[in-house]
């Protein structure tokens, strides 16, 4: 398997991707025995060629994203493929006609950028890191909500991946090969991923060091500031005010009143307020999308604790329906008895809605109400997004925070039950 990428161009796609994603891809990392070196490796391998041309053309980062599409699963010409999907057929009779669409529809806009003719043809890999739509078993919503649009998913299930390949092989490149199977073609995958992870990590060095210019001589952004610095300047609309929310306790349970909570049977509660912050980020008076303009809140005897967080979708999709067009979805003001401990997107601790529907308002015009299981979950954020199709999120900075109060909370008055129980989210407009 010769690398699809020479040096030259994997470098670029190392600077690409350190200038705009470099603090989500640090967070990433952060308590594993990754580095942002590897994870720019893979991506080398993986989708850099499909990339690059659109980089070039000037395309956003987020457009890219969303057409790193690649690998026909099983349809194209003399291939074949053993695991599920083995082609579009066998899709979409588990999955139906309009599911099957969508992903038929997403492969053909990127199909066209490469400059293909459409083809009625369901695509494997999703994202920088291509997630297997084998996996689409196990997490469906990545698929069916276009998950891979935002880097922090593509993030959690490549760390997901790996981590549980690193348990078994307790060696870092082993793990990397395990990554893309096994055999003489894993074995060249990882060797070209070493390769891409050296050049990057030069690359990375070079960045974090350039020399500043002589005087009167202007540098490029990426030069006159750390990759950290222009990635976070990029991703202004993921901004958080400068202090945690100032309500009090006593304050908060006077909003809580209406719901008339059972606190002997729910002594711990989350709460989000929408909107509290939209008088002083982002447009005066709005309630706007992609910042952490909201506040959310740990309610219980005897503790109390504010996060600057977000309780909307991180951008507008206006739809229609409940299929595949359906719009963006933004959870409704209510109390919601539906959230439990449990693993997002099978990667990490936090509050899931596994326990009934809930209601929500879809984008459209207008927008209109839409009741169903659709994982709302209250996770961790983004730096440069709030990462969010519907879910609550917090900001990544304050996040184990958040999460290590709530699990000690839960231990305290539901003991071993504590993963069972509901915990009450209260969202107030």
């Amino acid at each position: 398997m010769a690398p699809p990428l020479n040096e030259q161009q994997a470098r670029a796609a190392t600077r690409w991707l350190v200038t705009h994603f470099r603090e989500p891809l640090q967070q990433s990392v952060e308590g594993t025995p990754f580095s942002v070196e590897l994870l720019c490796g893979i991506a080398c391998q993986e989708t850099a060629f499909l990339w690059l041309p659109f980089v070039k053309a000037g395309m956003s980062a987020s457009e890219v994203l969303a057409r790193s599409i690649g690998d026909a699963s099983g349809d194209a010409p003399n291939t074949t493929r053993s695991a599920f999907p083995q082609n579009t057929a066998a899709f979409q009779a588990e999955f139906g006609d309009e599911f099957t669409d969508l992903l038929i529809e997403e492969a053909n806009a990127s199909r066209k950028l490469r400059g293909f003719g459409p083809k009625r043809w369901v695509y494997k890999g999703y994202g920088l890191f291509q997630y297997d739509l084998q996996h689409v078993h196990v997490n469906e919503q990545f698929f069916r909500d276009r998950q891979w649009y935002e880097l922090e998913h593509c993030l959690e299930n490549v760390i997901s991946e790996l981590t549980t390949k690193f348990r078994i092989k307790n060696e870092l490149w082993a793990a990397v090969k395990a990554y893309n199977g096994s055999g003489a073609r894993a074995e060249e995958y990882k060797n070209n991923v070493q390769l891409f992870t050296d050049w990057a990590r030069d690359e990375i060095g070079r960045l974090l060091n350039a020399p500043a210019p002589p005087a009167g001589v202007s540098a490029p952004q990426s030069a006159r500031r750390p990759a950290a610095a222009t990635a976070r300047a990029a991703a202004a609309g993921a901004a958080r005010p400068a202090s945690r929310p100032a309500l009090t306790q006593e304050q908060l349970a006077e909003l809580l009143e209406p719901f008339a909570i059972d606190r002997s049977v729910h002594p711990l509660v989350v709460v989000g307020i929408r909107g509290h912050y939209k008088d002083e980020l982002g447009a005066p008076g709005v309630n706007d999308r992609g910042i952490y303009d909201d506040a959310l809140f740990i309610d219980a005897p005897g503790s109390y604790a504010a996060f600057n967080g977000n309780t909307d979708p991180s951008k507008v999709r206006v739809g229609v329906g409940t299929g595949a067009e359906k719009g963006m979805a933004s959870l409704n003001a209510g109390i919601w008895y539906v959230h439990r401990f449990d693993l997002h997107n099978d990667n990490y601790l936090a509050l899931c809605q596994r326990l009934g529907q809930v209601t929500v308002t879809r984008d459209g015009t207008p927008p209109y109400p839409d009741t169903g299981m659709f994982g709302i979950n209250i996770h961790r954020g983004g730096f440069n997004t709030t990462s969010s199709l519907g879910c609550q999120t917090i900001h990544p900075d304050q996040w184990p925070a958040f999460i290590e109060l709530a699990t000690d909370l839960a231990k305290r008055f539901h003991g071993a039950r504590w993963k069972d129980v509901v915990i009450p989210y209260a969202l107030i407009e």
